[in-house]
């Protein structure tokens, strides 16, 4: 009898131990299809996020090459802006060293000028001075005759 109680109990364990792994394999069952099907969803995300992110790469590399482009248009004016700068300052330098030679030399030909004729205008002056000291006298020596001449009468 004990033996039948003994394999009875164990009998009993055996078919509860077999449901309990029944319904835990079933639960995991669930939790693999739950996870099969979220693996799916993933995967066609994954997907469409790599379509898009190869549409935008190729997008991005049109961009650059085409910055690049401009880039390298844009630094072939900014050299010849340089260069319009450069040649600016090249003639401007240029104008200031005829602008100061034409007025040293102007400078020049005056006090050479000057020089030449400073004898000429030294006896110029001379004979000014004389002219109007003779016109000094002799408007002092008209005034003293009509002086005279209203004490006469």
């Amino acid at each position: 009898m004990l033996i039948g109680i003994s394999v009875a109990v164990i009998a009993a364990a055996f078919v509860a131990l077999t449901i309990y792994l029944i319904i835990a394999l079933r639960s995991v069952n669930d939790s693999v299809k739950k996870l099969s099907r979220t693996l799916e969803k993933v995967q066609l995300q994954v997907d469409e996020v790599s379509r898009e992110t190869v549409i935008m790469m190729k997008s991005t590399n049109q961009i650059t090459e085409d910055f690049l482009k401009k880039l390298k248009q844009v630094n072939g004016l900014f050299e010849s802006v340089s260069e319009v700068g450069e040649a600016v300052n090249q003639v401007t330098s240029s104008v200031k060293q005829v602008s100061a030679t034409v007025t040293k030399s102007i400078s020049h030909g005056v006090q050479t000028g000057v020089h030449k004729q400073q004898k000429r205008i030294d006896e110029v002056i001379h004979w000014t001075n004389v002219a109007v000291n003779l016109w000094q006298k002799f408007q002092m020596l008209k005034t003293n005759k009509t002086k005279g001449e209203d004490r006469n009468v």
